[in-house]
């Protein structure tokens, strides 16, 4: 037999040590001393207290930052949309006749450069 756990196994004993000490912290923390536990008591109201005035304040102190950030943020984003729809209308317009004549030479110098390969590859006799 082997000696290897599976992981519903190690999943079963972690459930196990995690209950037990979860009562014997439960247990410990009834069991304080009543000065420990009024101490422990007045930092927890202080810890609540110093966040709540954080919350409220949220704005005045540091929130215009992030305002004015974000608006920072969304103009340059509309400018460069504005600009990249600028220029995408400057550019010429070209109409059918046009693009087939550019086509068209591109074709033929698709043509003359296989004309000349093919003259190239023919051996001088």
């Amino acid at each position: 037999m082997s000696n290897t756990k599976t992981s519903e196994d190690l999943s079963a004993n972690d459930a196990v040590f995690a209950q037990s000490l979860g009562t014997e912290l439960r247990d410990a923390e009834e069991n304080l001393p009543g000065d420990i536990s009024s101490r422990l008591n007045q930092a927890r109201h202080a810890a609540l207290s110093a966040a709540e005035t954080k919350s409220a304040h949220g704005w005045r102190f540091g929130g215009w930052q992030k305002l004015a950030g974000a608006s920072a943020f969304a103009a340059v984003a509309v400018l460069s949309l504005v600009l990249m729809q600028a220029e995408t209308d400057t550019l010429p317009r070209m109409s059918d006749e046009e693009m087939f004549a550019a086509q068209d030479a591109e074709l033929l110098e698709d043509l003359e450069f296989l004309a000349w390969v093919a003259e190239m590859e023919t051996p001088d006799a």
